[in-house]
């Protein structure tokens, strides 16, 4: 056994997935949910949103491999860049045979519990499981393009679901 190994099996990882846009939360969160309305459609699968007729949102996962062969998922909203763009996604979502060859740029419309995320740029995929969401596999800012070729280590990942946990429990 190395020194890296244990006899103690691995934590499940835990992912966090968003409800909605953040631009979107922050209405509901000031205004009350009343000030969306006829502002906001909702796809059946809750995977897509058009918001004010001029903005245009789709459910990816932004993943974060974990040291140890684990890995993290944030469960995020892109903002596709037109309208065009959105019918495309929604088009592809469901066929077998072109999801998988989807890719798409987008903007990031969660904040990931980071203050430098918001509104970046982003390169997303389809893969091959059509039950599964489109993958963020690059980003233009180095330092999101590093965060999910290199992620974290254990102790970096630990020290993330603390602070999250905390956050948590302040909101209660």
């Amino acid at each position: 056994m190395s020194p890296d190994e244990t006899d103690e099996p691995l934590e499940p990882i835990l992912d966090i997935a968003y409800d909605v846009p953040d631009c979107i939360f922050q209405i509901v969160k000031t205004s009350g949910g009343g000030a969306l309305r006829g502002r906001l459609w909702v796809s059946p699968g809750h995977d897509f949103i058009e918001f004010d007729k001029r903005r245009w949102f789709v459910r990816a996962l932004f993943p974060v491999p974990v040291e140890g062969g684990l890995e993290f998922r944030f469960g995020v909203w892109l903002e596709l860049p037109s309208k065009a763009e959105f019918h495309h996604v929604m088009k592809t979502w469901d066929d077998p045979v072109e999801y998988p060859r989807l890719a798409f740029e987008a903007r990031i419309a969660n904040d990931l519990e980071r203050q430098d995320v918001l509104g970046e740029h982003v390169h997303a995929c389809g893969v091959v499981d059509v039950n599964e969401k489109p993958r963020v596999y690059t980003a233009d800012k180095r330092s999101l393009s590093d965060l999910l070729k290199y992620g974290w280590t254990k102790a970096e990942y630990d020290r993330f679901l603390d602070g999250f946990e905390r956050k948590l429990d302040a909101a209660c």
